[in-house]
Order: structure tokens, then sequence, then C-alpha cells
């Protein structure tokens, strides 16, 4: 019998097939990271799941600017997304000791961001 995990991982595959056809600057490019970064997480178990840079990011600046909104999509199960402890764990200093902050660390997670996912981020901050 075929499961509804079975037809994710192949519309996974054929996602990664598609995506070589498409130029990496290209907004569909983005959309179909998203949607096949989406169909791997809603495959792994909630507490295994590990969250591209590109969507951390974007769900740490939906939180801090409408947190209603980002505990509707969490609560409904719409996307899925990090936690608020997790977003909170990225927000908060992560060593004195070792020179890294906020800000450090933000800077390195945008920098795996694309010129698109920035500019996105800009305007929702």
């Amino acid at each position: 019998m075929v499961t509804i995990e079975m037809y994710k991982r192949i519309a996974v595959q054929c996602l990664k097939t598609g995506l070589q056809n498409v130029d990496e600057e290209q907004e569909e490019s983005t959309i179909i990271r998203f949607v096949m970064e989406q169909l791997q997480l809603a495959i792994t178990n909630k507490f295994h799941r590990h969250y591209s840079p590109q969507l951390t990011v974007f769900c740490y600046m939906l939180n801090a600017a409408i947190s209603s909104a980002y505990s509707f999509l969490r609560d409904e199960k719409i996307l899925c997304v990090p936690s608020v402890n997790i977003l909170r764990k990225v927000s908060r200093r992560l060593s004195a000791a070792n020179g890294l902050d906020n800000a450090s660390y933000l800077k390195l997670r945008v920098s795996k961001l694309n010129e698109f996912e920035r500019n996105t981020v800009l305007i929702i901050d």
C-alpha cells in the first residue's frame, strides 16, 4: 500500500529534478525550495526537524513583526515552522565568551539568503 509519506517523498524528488532546470535567482526557484522544505519537514518527526537558515530568519522576522499571525500559523499547522522557543534561542546571546552575539549569528544566517530573500526580510522588518 502506498502511503502519503511516499507520495511526499516522490513529490520532493520531482521538485528536485525540476529545480535543475530553473535559474537559482528566479522567484520560481525560491518558491520550489520552500515547498520542498515544507514537504520534507512534514515527513520528519517534529522533534527531529532541521529548519533552513532562510526559513528560520523568515520565521524570526514574522514572529517579531506579528507574533499573533505566527502563532496562528503554528497552532493551525498551516506550515511547518520552528517553535517560539527555537526562535528565542536564535535571538538570545549565543556566547559572550566566544564573542558571538545576536548580530553575528543573524549576519551568518542572512549571508545564506539570496538577494530576493534578503529584500523580503528587509521589507518585513
